[in-house]
């Protein structure tokens, strides 16, 4: 069974449906997929990564507390799961990366503090 069948998504877009969705079936079918199908799954998760990296990482210093605890934390495992020799990369790894790729959505999506709260 296939874990991510992506249709192309552009820098300029990011479409937190078709993110979130592949995490999600990634994070439950990942026993389930062939071990042909972890490298291109990992491709696909990094590209996203690639797109919600930036966003989070510049918007560190505007959170506060638990939040910028997490988005700290969120970021270091990225950059640490990223790294992982290609011969560790089995379907656990795919999980974690899945996981991470998830968290950094929804620290991508958190509205933006009031001028006040920044």
């Amino acid at each position: 069974m296939p874990l991510a069948i992506i249709p192309p998504l552009t820098p300029a877009r990011v479409d937190a449906q078709l993110i979130r969705s592949t995490c999600e079936r990634v994070i439950w079918q990942v026993a389930e997929a062939e071990a042909t199908e972890h490298a291109r799954t990992l491709d696909v998760l990094r590209g996203f990564i690639g797109l919600l990296l930036p966003t989070v990482s510049g918007r560190l210093r505007e959170l506060r507390g638990e939040w910028a605890q997490a988005a700290g934390h969120v970021i270091a495992r990225v950059e640490g799961a990223l790294a992982v020799p290609e011969k560790d990369q089995g379907a656990e790894h795919l999980h974690d990366v899945a996981m991470l790729c998830r968290a950094l959505l929804t620290l991508h999506e958190l509205p933006a503090p009031a001028p006040s709260e920044a």
